[in-house]
């Protein structure tokens, strides 16, 4: 399930994730949590059209602090919840569950006030910020 969310950034700057595929990718699970129809090849970055590594935008780097930010919540619900995220939607079909840090107010890259999780069998994955 590939679906559009609209991650706002300090500024006004709006950059559009594939949740899915921007944080079910092996480098934050194991291989065998994405879904059938998505496959992992790795491919150098000066091949990928505008991943250019003698420099990179400030959307880049803000989109890549987001990664590395959240990537401890990727797969660990539980460490999310011990870290003050908390439930605050049912396990919704194509929206997922959305987890609130009441501490957190606004928006910042690095420290997402909302979490959204994707149900897999028995297990979460995290599926977007906002």
């Amino acid at each position: 399930m590939n679906r559009v969310r609209i991650l706002r950034i300090s500024g006004g700057v709006a950059a559009a994730a594939l949740t899915g595929a921007m944080w079910m990718s092996p480098a934050w699970g194991s291989a065998d949590r994405l879904p059938p129809t998505m496959t992992a090849t790795a491919q150098p970055a000066a091949s990928m059209p505008g991943m250019a590594t003698s420099h990179t935008s400030p959307l880049t780097r803000k989109l890549a602090a987001a990664r590395l930010a959240s990537a401890k919540y990727a797969t660990n619900l539980g460490l999310a919840k011990k870290n003050g995220y908390m439930q605050i939607t049912p396990v919704m079909t194509n929206m997922g569950v959305h987890f609130l840090n009441p501490k957190i107010s606004g928006f910042s890259v690095t420290k997402p006030q909302i979490l959204v999780y994707e149900k897999h069998g028995k297990s979460f994955q995290l599926g977007a910020l906002e």
